[in-house]
């Protein structure tokens, strides 16, 4: 027998249910956790005047939401001897060298935000950890290419000017994206609504339907 409140409960459910479909990929692009890409060389003790091996990493990451922010990571990393890292020297091993040493990297991207914009540099101590942030915020969708500068700078013991040596120039790309035009945050936001009023409409009328 044709009822027609079952009829528009039913309809109800299914938009309700529907709508919960469509949230969920908004929801999982939304808040994904973004991939990270790496790449990097090695320095052996000697090469550039260095004092002891350094791993050179770069990890950033390639693909990233509008509305979010990109990071950039360089990190200047003791190459472990004889099987035990030189990281874990005691501080007083750890000092300058002789002719003190500068570690310089700079972030070159076109378009976009980049933070910090000037250059940054830290004094390169024999076995220990170096590392460089940066933050990128996309202006617009769109690939945006990039070289991660690194300099090794040099200064003598009576603090004159002394020589600086490119170490290494590392291209980068990072892909900006939207889902269907959305940036990220409108996505969470329309995910979020879409999930809302799914369960409103699909929730209670089931249970009706259960009870009648």
């Amino acid at each position: 027998m044709y009822c027609p409140v079952h009829k528009f409960a039913a309809s109800r459910l299914a938009a309700g249910l529907i709508l919960v479909i469509l949230s969920l990929p908004l929801i999982i692009w939304a808040w994904l956790p973004p991939s990270q890409a790496s790449q990097g060389l090695e320095l052996s003790a000697g090469q550039y005047g260095l004092a002891d091996g350094r791993r050179v990493i770069l990890e950033w990451t390639p693909n990233v939401r509008m509305g979010d922010k990109g990071e950039v990571n360089l990190t200047l990393a003791p190459i472990s001897q004889g099987g035990q890292s030189q990281q874990g020297k005691s501080s007083s091993e750890a000092a300058l060298t002789p002719t003190h040493v500068l570690a310089v990297a700079r972030l070159e991207l076109t378009g976009g935000l980049v933070s910090p914009v000037a250059e940054a540099s830290e004094p390169l101590l024999i076995g220990k950890q170096l590392s460089f942030y940066w933050n990128f915020t996309p202006a617009s969708p769109g690939t945006y290419p990039g070289t991660v500068w690194l300099h090794l700078r040099f200064i003598p013991a009576d603090q004159t000017v002394g020589e600086s040596v490119a170490v290494s120039a590392q291209k980068i790309g990072i892909h900006t994206v939207t889902f269907l035009g959305l940036t990220s945050v409108q996505a969470k936001m329309a995910g979020a609504m879409a999930l809302l009023l799914g369960g409103l409409l699909a929730v209670p009328i089931r249970i009706r339907l259960k009870k009648s």
